[in-house]
């Protein structure tokens, strides 16, 4: 009876966005862009659960530790790389379109020159930590995917456009061929870092697809230009969000960095494989705000009473999605480790359970990041994610030695609610988000709304 009323809920929130969004006439358009993105996601995720759960199957949970290790730290200083600069860009193309060229050829020096940065700063790093030359070396050749990566800012032309069939094009085209590698390595028994270099591979062949497609629609890269003008507008625009993507990376990869100097490396991998099975429904909420941000931007410059009607149904529906899915994965963590990974990795069930629950504060930031990018925020989020990162990295340093790999997931759902949810108290320009998050749990408000 209560799923029936959750499925009539969702319904009723469906059909309220699909009715209040004809004022725009590309409301078919954002459709079926959201619908490409979670094809991608959805075949991404299937394959993800079968071809890397037989890759951690054959390495164990050791050479999975390192494998996780390796990623978190490139991870963590991947923001550098980035340079927060995807939605900042995506906003920008839609508003200027005439200056394409300029745009993207600035964006892609920025983060040329972000991703040389990281990787010299890697081999700095990792030459004066106590890191054994194998995992060095594995955490080396993952750094230089972000080189690779530079090319995304094709990925944010296509966003602006609302033309994500081409991401997905690419991005299942270099899943296929990484797919295939994977078991070739499997059946041939190649060592970890072989399975490492498809993580190179995957970034190179995405990359190579875009360009592709970049021509296919009439476009050239030979045209792009560096503006500093733009250089300049974009970091000025983007520099909170690279403090806050910082913070928000420590949230998702200082916990796997902590437990292997706390308790080992094998607790790494038992940790990780739990937060792989988490993670991989992240990308609900990143579609969808990532396919409906040009809608919210341009309904806001038309009726500001419309956008933050938008937003209210946005967060209502993203919570009981995330509490759902939640349940789920509360009542089936069990079956779920022993299915994936087998009794060796048992250790990783009440991980999950606890872990699964981030779903909520998750999807909640997503929808809260568009919301702030587009009142110009930005500064608010950084000093948020700060306080939350801080807050995270005190909580894994006393849960973790107490409560081993499951006070690592404790740590993250407490830390994040402070950041998602509590931190929007403490100024007056972010206190009516606090106010939407409260209102929208209640979902007879909600369909009332």
């Amino acid at each position: 009876m209560y799923a029936k009323k959750i499925l009539k809920a969702a319904y009723k929130i469906v059909d309220n966005f699909r009715t209040r969004a004809r004022i725009s006439d590309g409301f078919k358009k954002y459709t079926a862009n959201t619908a490409y993105l979670f094809l991608e996601k959805i075949i991404r995720t299937v394959v993800n659960l079968t071809v890397w759960v037989a890759v951690i199957r054959y390495i164990g949970p050791e050479q999975f530790g390192i494998f996780s290790y390796a990623l978190s730290f490139v991870v963590l200083l991947s923001v550098l790389s980035s340079l927060g600069l995807e939605t900042v860009t995506v906003k920008e193309l839609i508003h200027k379109e005439k200056e394409q060229n300029k745009i993207l050829g600035s964006v892609f020096l920025l983060n040329l020159l972000g991703s040389i940065s990281v990787v010299v700063l890697t081999l700095l790093i990792t030459h004066f930590m106590s890191i054994d030359l194998y995992t060095r070396i594995i955490i080396v050749i993952i750094s230089l995917r972000l080189i690779i990566q530079s090319f995304n800012n094709i990925d944010f032309y296509f966003q602006s456009r609302v033309n994500s069939k081409y991401t997905v094009f690419s991005q299942l085209t270099s899943l296929f061929f990484t797919t295939f590698l994977c078991l070739l390595f499997i059946y041939l028994r190649k060592p970890l870092i072989y399975f490492v270099s498809v993580i190179v591979i995957e970034t190179m062949v995405t990359s190579i697809c875009f360009i592709l497609f970049y021509y296919k629609l009439g476009q050239k890269i030979t045209l792009w230009k560096v503006d500093f003008t733009i250089v300049k507008t974009l970091l000025k625009n983007s520099w909170p969000i690279i403090f806050a993507g910082f913070a928000i990376v420590v949230y998702m990869r200082i916990d796997q960095l902590m437990i292997k100097e706390i308790l080992g490396m094998a607790y790494v991998g038992y940790y990780a494989a739990a937060v792989r099975v988490s993670e991989s429904i992240y990308f609900i909420p990143l579609i969808i705000a990532t396919s409906l941000f040009p809608s919210i931007v341009k309904t806001r410059l038309v009726d500001d009473t419309l956008y933050k009607d938008r937003l209210y149904l946005l967060f209502g529906f993203l919570f009981w999605l995330a509490v759902t899915i939640s349940f789920i994965g509360l009542i089936f963590a069990r079956p779920i480790i022993l299915f994936l990974y087998g009794k060796e990795f048992l250790p990783s069930v009440p991980v999950l359970i606890i872990h699964i629950w981030a779903n909520i504060f998750v999807y909640w930031e997503a929808a809260r990041t568009k919301w702030a990018i587009n009142g110009n925020l930005q500064v608010y989020l950084m000093l948020y994610a700060i306080i939350g990162a801080v807050i995270n990295i005190v909580l894994n340093l006393i849960f973790i030695p107490r409560y081993s790999i499951q006070g690592a997931a404790m740590a993250l759902i407490s830390s994040y609610f402070i950041f998602v949810v509590l931190c929007n108290l403490l100024s007056r320009k972010t206190r009516e988000m606090f106010f939407i998050q409260i209102k929208s749990i209640n979902i007879l408000n909600l369909l009332k709304h």
